[in-house]
């Protein structure tokens, strides 16, 4: 089990690197290029949903917290 402290440092991460290959999507010409980082993206989506829920079931902690219906659908 990971310490919460390094579950909120991996989240941070990977929160970093969706926004970094979502904005490496806009300065793509090919579009094999965009199709690598749209799969990135989604990998990295992925992985921050499957994290959350580990935070929330070991923890009881919400990350994310925008709104009332984000909170009811996980």
């Amino acid at each position: 089990m990971k310490s919460l402290e390094k579950a909120l440092e991996d989240y941070t991460n990977l929160k970093i690197n969706l926004i970094k290959s979502s904005q490496c999507i806009k300065s793509c010409n090919e579009e094999s290029e965009i199709e690598e980082y749209q799969d990135l993206c989604i990998s990295y989506a992925t992985e921050i949903k499957e994290l959350k829920k580990v935070v929330k079931d070991t923890y009881g902690i919400n990350l994310c917290v925008c709104h009332q219906d984000c909170i009811e659908q996980d």
